[in-house]
C-alpha cells in the first residue's frame, strides 16, 4: 500500500490578495484542469504558456496557428490560449498550420530539454511573444533557428481574456 502525506494528496492554490481558494484538488487535477490563468501558470515547471489571441469566426488566431474554439463555450473578442511546454510538437513547415518561432535558447537538463523561443508571426494581433516547448533530450538547434510548433489538440486550454477563468 502506498501512503502519501495529506499535503501531497490535496493541493490548494490561493490568491495572496484575497486569500480565496481558487483551486483545491489533488495535484493531478489542478495540473490537468486549471481553473484560472494564475493556477495554470503556477503549477508545472516551466509553467503553462499563456498567449493572448484574437478570436475570429470561432477560431483563436495565434500567429500562423488557427485553433478552433469549442462551440459549447461563449467567447469574447480575445482569449488566452494555454499550452503546457510538453504539449507542443515540433513539426515540418510542410505540415501546414503551425506557430512559427525563433529559438532563443535550448536548455538541456539531461532527461529532457526545453526550447525558449520568440513568436515571429504575431501580425494578426496576438500579444504574447514568448513560448517554451519541451523537446527530446537529443534535440539540437542553433540560437535563432526557425521552428514550427503545433499543440496537441486535446491539450489546449482557453481562458477568458478579462476574467482569466478557464472557459474550455
Amino acid at each position: 500500500m502506498l501512503v502519501r502525506p495529506l499535503a501531497v494528496l490535496t493541493t490548494c492554490v490561493v490568491t495572496c490578495a484575497f486569500v480565496t481558494p481558487i483551486a483545491c484538488a489533488d495535484p493531478e487535477t489542478v495540473y490537468e484542469k486549471p481553473t484560472t490563468t494564475f493556477v495554470a501558470g503556477f503549477i508545472g515547471a516551466p509553467g503553462m504558456n499563456l498567449l493572448e489571441a484574437p478570436v475570429r469566426d470561432g477560431t483563436a488566431l495565434l500567429g500562423g496557428l488557427r485553433l478552433p474554439l469549442p462551440r459549447t463555450a461563449d467567447f469574447g473578442p480575445r482569449v488566452v490560449v494555454g499550452v503546457r511546454p510538453e504539449s507542443w510538437e515540433v513539426v515540418s513547415p510542410a505540415d501546414g498550420d503551425a506557430l512559427r518561432v525563433d529559438a532563443e535558447l535550448l536548455e538541456e537538463l539531461g532527461a529532457e530539454s526545453f526550447v525558449y523561443a520568440d513568436i515571429v508571426d504575431g501580425d494578426d494581433g496576438s500579444r504574447s511573444g514568448k513560448v517554451v516547448a519541451r523537446v527530446d533530450r537529443k534535440f539540437t538547434l542553433e540560437p535563432g533557428a526557425r521552428l514550427q510548433l503545433r499543440p496537441r489538440p486535446d491539450e489546449v486550454y482557453f481562458f477568458d481574456a478579462i476574467t482569466e477563468q478557464r472557459i474550455a
